[in-house]
């Protein structure tokens, strides 16, 4: 390998042409392909023969194996990593709403834990953020409330969020194993226990809620689905028709991915068969407003 200083000439405002020389000692050498490569040094001549010999080493390793496959992506940007690992999940179907949680909790560790590059991935790091955030809450109202404590669960799905990220990088041959991959759950009482809505509350809930409202959250508690799914439900799913009426889920607007059978009560039977009248189109929406509130 050779160390060599550039020049290059450079046409002058009164044109005149000058010579000029690099600041900076470059390393030159040919690889195995007979290809001239060029390197970027030092301006200290010394410290750019330290380089000389590094890579010479490389290309030697390189010649007989043993080179570092994962040398390509120790040193990238950890969120050009995370930016593919999103591309991946809109590629296998994952949900909108799950690539965001992921998005999100992964974004929310990287920033506590000051991870740059793979490389630096350790669970250490991990487990000091984790304590810090269990101890101390948000800090930035990302994930729960400003000053809210986070709940097992909640910690738990960031643990299951990172790690799903990383064990996709060692999938894909970025990094040789995950360091986050023995890092136990968190233990502790759920913080909201839920339970099911008694038969007074879910009159006073249909009772006091507006009209507009009144039969989504009717629809919603006699059949079971979840918001998004009773918002993609048509009226060519309802089988009012058959001699038991159900309807008839399609499998790309489940959470599970599955074309199940829902049984429909009298009850709803008859209010669904009132506002079918009028022949609605196949593909017009049974719900016309679905809202969590």
């Amino acid at each position: 390998m050779n160390i060599i200083k550039r020049r290059r000439k450079v046409t002058k405002p009164d044109g005149t042409v000058e010579t000029r020389t690099s600041a900076h000692w470059y390393v030159q050498w040919k690889d195995a392909n007979g290809r001239t490569q060029r390197r970027k040094g030092y301006t200290d001549r010394a410290a750019t023969r330290q380089l000389a010999a590094k890579l010479e080493r490389e290309q030697a390793r390189s010649e007989v194996g043993m080179t570092d496959p994962y040398a390509e992506h120790r040193h990238r940007d950890i969120r050009e990593h995370l930016a593919d690992y999103l591309d991946h999940l809109d590629t296998v179907g994952r949900s909108a709403s799950y690539r965001e949680l992921a998005e999100q909790r992964v974004g929310i560790i990287l920033d506590g834990t000051g991870w740059l590059t793979l490389d630096k991935v350790n669970a250490d790091d991990f487990l000091t953020w984790r304590t810090r955030r269990a101890r101390n809450g948000s800090t930035n109202g990302k994930g729960i409330k400003p000053g809210a404590k986070p709940s097992a669960r909640t910690l738990n799905h960031f643990r299951d969020s990172i790690r799903a990220f990383l064990n996709w990088c060692v999938s894909v041959k970025r990094m040789p194993a995950n360091p986050l991959a023995g890092i136990p759950a968190v233990e502790g009482p759920e913080k909201v226990k839920r339970r099911a809505m008694t038969e007074a509350e879910i009159t006073a809930l249909l009772t006091g809620c507006p009209d507009d409202r009144r039969f989504a959250w009717m629809f919603l508690l006699l059949t079971g689905l979840r918001c998004r799914e009773a918002a993609a439900l048509e009226w060519q799913d309802v089988r009012l028709m058959a001699t038991r009426p159900y309807l008839q889920l399609r499998q790309e607007t489940t959470k599970a991915r599955r074309a199940d059978r829902v049984w429909l009560r009298p009850e709803l039977v008859a209010t669904l068969r009132e506002k079918a009248q009028g022949s609605p189109k196949p593909s017009a929406k049974v719900c016309s407003r679905t809202s969590r509130r």
